[in-house]
């Protein structure tokens, strides 16, 4: 949702684990951008992106390329960094309220939006030092 604010760029922020506010699901613990960045608090996670396409300045699609690998690293940095969080993507951004907008965008009727799911769309993985095969 949304579009960022630069093309493209990296993304090097630490993040934490933390947990949900009270008001939601306070058992449920989540990934957040590091308050403290400037410190050593947080576990570094960088990630690049490049804007593809926008679709009507409310949507866009962006390829992500994370130079770390930690837990929900590209769902975080979208949410907190560049404040376009993933579609579907209740975990992150269950505050979220899709405008009529967005919801005409995505061609849904306003009662289907809790039942948006997330999935990885991805051209190619690349996961370094994986033996796919058995070989070496």
């Amino acid at each position: 949702l949304g579009v960022p604010p630069e093309k493209e760029g990296v993304i090097d922020k630490p993040l934490v684990l933390s947990k949900r506010p009270k008001m939601e699901k306070p058992q449920e613990m989540y990934m957040r951008v590091s308050a403290n960045y400037t410190t050593s608090k947080g576990t570094k996670a960088i990630t690049e992106y490049s804007l593809l396409e926008t679709f009507g300045g409310i949507l866009s699609l962006i390829e992500l390329r994370p130079l770390t690998g930690l837990r929900h690293q590209l769902r975080a940095h979208l949410t907190d960094i560049l404040q376009c969080p993933v579609v579907g993507d209740h975990k992150y951004t269950p505050h979220r309220v899709y405008s009529a907008e967005v919801i005409s965008a995505l061609g849904l009727l306003r009662k289907q939006v809790p039942k948006i799911s997330m999935h990885l769309h991805a051209s190619e993985l690349t996961l370094p030092g994986m033996k796919i095969d058995g070989s070496d």
